[in-house]
């Protein structure tokens, strides 16, 4: 949320774009949006695929029955849909988090625990994680320093239409990912499929 906040004074210049305010508007909500790495986590580690799941198809619901009340509302706007998407989000996470209902008793002990793993088994992994989530869609941001807003949005098109078969393959990876720690190697049948 500070890192959004404080980009959001340089927007004009880094960005050649004029959504400054709008950034500082919602830095708070956008700093939320790590709660979504949180819930994916716990998912994942707790093998809770089906709640996972249910957690992707809720945000776009969510979305969808906002946009849609805000439009026969006749109210809906550039900074509603922002802050539409951004509510989608945080209040699937929300509620996935009470579903799940992950324990912080005896925090201290445990990432102690953690941080031994992370430093035997997912150092690399955990490393790749942080830099994808601290990256992520800073290629449109990026891009528009260099096109205009219609080619930006054009190139956010063709993101969306390439969207389903990366969500497949981290899918993929997702479901199979507790049998993988027991693998030394990936199954050559996954790599096939996810090729196909």
């Amino acid at each position: 949320s500070l890192l959004i906040f404080g980009v959001s004074f340089f927007a004009a210049t880094l960005l050649k774009s004029t959504i400054g305010p709008w950034l500082r508007l919602y830095s708070v909500l956008f700093g939320l949006m790590g709660l979504q790495m949180l819930v994916e986590a716990v998912c994942r580690g707790d093998n809770r695929i089906g709640a996972l799941s249910v957690f992707r198809v809720a945000i776009k619901a969510v979305n969808v029955i906002m946009i849609v009340l805000f439009l026969l509302a006749g109210a809906y706007t550039f900074t509603v849909a922002v802050l539409v998407n951004l509510l989608a989000y945080i209040a699937a996470t929300v509620v996935l988090l009470a579903w799940v209902r992950p324990l912080f008793s005896g925090l201290r002990r445990s990432l102690a625990v953690l941080v031994r793993d992370v430093k035997v088994y997912g150092w690399n992994s955990y490393l790749g994680n942080v830099a994808n989530t601290a990256s992520a869609r800073t290629d449109s941001m990026l891009i528009s320093a260099f096109a205009d807003p219609a080619n930006v949005g054009f190139y956010n098109l063709g993101s969306l239409l390439t969207w389903p078969m990366a969500t497949f393959s981290r899918s993929l990876s997702i479901t199979l990912f507790k049998g993988f720690t027991q693998q030394p190697r990936i199954p050559r049948v996954v790599v096939q499929v996810n090729f196909a």
